[in-house]
């Protein structure tokens, strides 16, 4: 009776049938009733609704390059978020520092250095590094491959000077025709399912949400969510207190996934309107006057948008609700050690390392398989850990199993016990 009243429904409304085919809903007839209210019309085939969001991934020079072992596992990553097909990526590649032109003998690095002249005038030239440039190739070789692999439309772009995460970001939202981006770092790959049309169905139906931010630890108020930034005052961290909580969404208003409300902005994987980003973070991250280039966008916002007061302008959210898990997992391509860094993920990053002394990181074919299980393991707290402590934990503990990974001593990531995930393994 149940299958037969379900089958009538759909043939009442097929384009709401369509739209939980297309987008995973499992609240399809609510929204069905939503949309006959509010007279608002979604796109019920693959074609149209590619055009709704596009994928920026931003990246930069890492010091495992030319290995685009890191990027890898991201673009895999992308095939947990039920994505159109089709659907436009972005990889938008920062221009190197400027550096000096080595000379024979010289060891190249990636930081800003000047040359002064006899005659006291300092130039500085722009290089590309040859193992950033040699990357760069190794990117668009894997492009195709990874392209049928995701079903998705991958492009590389490359920025020709260094403009820092904000001029790169700005540079790869010159490309974006879509209403709808997903922001993405190219070492945070997502850790779990998540049906990112659906994400954007609730941002449609309820345009309180401006800013949806994909966690890489709990949703706790920690941080950022608790207020916690440079110019941060008591006031403003009371205000972040306050706001924190559940996402109430409207009566009249189905949602398909559940939210947390945070005063926070953070850099972390997040989908926005792309005219917001537009009008209201770009133009905040670009300021010049607020600091140096090594301000980060995300701290730019805290500091002078005043999320916490001004919310109902900024719309800041987290995917799920309190306490709902990691979304993304941090695998800190720039080799930091902080961050959030899984236990694993710190065994994996440092056989890579080793292997990139010992100058055996080297890139094959693109594989096809299942994206990494890159969750906590059972009873680990990502809000409370840290990315050197677990670097050392990490190294005693391969020490005292004595398990090779690559050729390296190393505890392997672990799988999940599906057939759709599979053993992380240096690539």
């Amino acid at each position: 009776m149940k299958e037969t009243t379900r089958a009538a429904w759909k043939a009442q409304h097929p384009q709401a049938a369509m739209l939980s085919m297309a987008l995973g809903s499992r609240n399809s007839e609510a929204f069905a009733t939503r949309l006959r209210q509010r007279g608002e019309r979604l796109p019920a085939q693959p074609a149209a609704l590619r055009r709704l969001l596009t994928v920026v991934i931003t990246a930069s020079a890492s010091p495992l390059n030319p290995s685009t072992a890191i990027l890898r596992e991201l673009l895999l990553s992308l095939t947990f978020l039920n994505l159109p097909e089709g659907a436009p990526v972005l990889v938008s590649h920062d221009g190197p520092r400027l550096v000096m032109p080595r000379t024979r003998g010289q060891q190249h690095n990636n930081q800003s250095q000047e040359t002064c002249q006899p005659a006291g005038a300092c130039q500085r030239a722009l290089e590309f590094p040859p193992a950033y440039l040699e990357y760069l190739a190794n990117v668009q070789l894997l492009l195709p491959a990874a392209s049928a692999c995701t079903k998705l439309a991958l492009r590389l772009l490359v920025r020709a000077t260094n403009g820092r995460l904000a001029g790169n970001l700005a540079f790869a939202m010159s490309f974006v025709t879509t209403p709808y981006v997903l922001k993405v770092e190219h070492d945070h790959p997502f850790a779990r399912s998540i049906d990112i049309m659906s994400v954007v169905a609730d941002m449609r139906a309820d345009p309180r949400l401006k800013y949806v931010r994909f966690n890489r630890r709990e949703n706790v108020r920690v941080r950022c969510d608790n207020g916690d930034y440079f110019r941060s005052s008591p006031y403003d961290q009371g205000l972040a207190k306050a706001l924190w909580g559940s996402f109430a969404p409207r009566r009249d208003v189905a949602m398909a996934n559940n939210y947390t409300r945070t005063a926070c902005f953070s850099d972390m994987n997040h989908l926005t309107l792309t005219a917001y980003y537009r009008t209201h973070l770009l133009p905040v991250m670009l300021n010049a006057e607020w600091g140096s280039p090594k301000v980060t966008p995300e701290n730019l916002i805290q500091d002078h948008c005043y999320i916490s007061r001004n919310h109902t302008t900024y719309g800041t959210y987290l995917f799920g609700g309190p306490n709902a898990p990691p979304a993304i997992a941090h695998v800190d391509a720039a080799l930091h050690g902080v961050g959030e860094v899984l236990p694993q993920v710190a065994v994996w990053l440092r056989s890579l390392k080793e292997r990139f002394k010992n100058g055996t990181l080297q890139d094959g074919p693109f594989v096809c398989r299942a994206p990494l299980d890159l969750r906590p393991p059972h009873g680990v707290v990502m809000a409370n850990t840290d990315g050197r402590r677990w670097e050392r934990a990490a190294a005693r503990a391969a020490q005292a199993q004595n398990v090779r990974v690559g050729g390296v001593s190393g505890a392997p990531l672990g799988a999940r016990a599906t057939t759709r995930t599979a053993r992380m393994a240096p690539s």
